[in-house]
């Protein structure tokens, strides 16, 4: 900064407030938390709750994603059928997330590097964790629109409720599409791994 073109100093901390070291802190960061509640009554009751946490930091050449989401649902059968069982059961007990870097190598090519970590207790999983690393491209980046695949190597390590740990090597394949949609400021976001 040319010191002429300065035309007034002051300092951050009194003028931002005791929180402004979060504020400055937290500046290259966004995100989203989403909770949702769904109830049918019927034959078969269910009642679902889920809820997902997406943190976002970019700055070129770098880029880092944490995700976090759990759902719960159960059903109860409701008849006068003595044969059936009308006991309420668990149908979705599930717990995810994930951590993942990604630093540009030259402007469309990135290396990527990731951590995924998963329970479910319908499928009789206690932990899933899948370490990945590789290279992915960047085929369109503009303000409003994102595209982009990779592809690497993995490592699954899991555990299922009464068994021993199994661990074995992958490929990993990823895609990412985001959209910032010009009407009520909504965008969407799709990713799969």
């Amino acid at each position: 900064i040319e010191t002429g073109t300065i035309h007034e100093v002051y300092d951050a901390a009194r003028v931002d407030g005791s929180m402004g070291w979060f504020r400055r802190a937290t500046a290259l960061w966004h995100g989203t938390f989403d909770i949702g509640y769904g109830l049918v009554r019927s034959t078969t009751d269910t009642s679902s709750f889920a809820t997902g946490l997406l943190l976002d930091r970019r700055k070129a050449p770098s880029r880092v994603t944490f995700t976090a989401s759990y759902r719960y649902a159960t059903q109860k059968q409701d008849d006068d059928d003595p044969l059936t069982d009308d006991g309420e059961r668990t149908t979705e007990n599930e717990a995810k997330g994930m951590l993942r870097g990604e630093y540009d190598i030259i402007p469309r090519l990135y290396w990527y590097g990731s951590q995924d970590a998963e329970y479910d207790e319908i499928e009789s999983l206690s932990y899933r964790l899948v370490p990945k690393t590789g290279l992915g491209y960047r085929f369109w980046d503009t303000e409003t629109f994102l595209f982009q695949l990779d592809m690497g190597g993995a490592y699954v390590y899991e555990n299922f409720f009464g068994s021993d740990d199994a661990g074995y090597f992958s490929i990993a394949f990823g895609k990412l599409l985001e959209w910032d949609m010009p009407w009520l400021e909504s965008s969407v976001r799709w990713k799969t791994d």
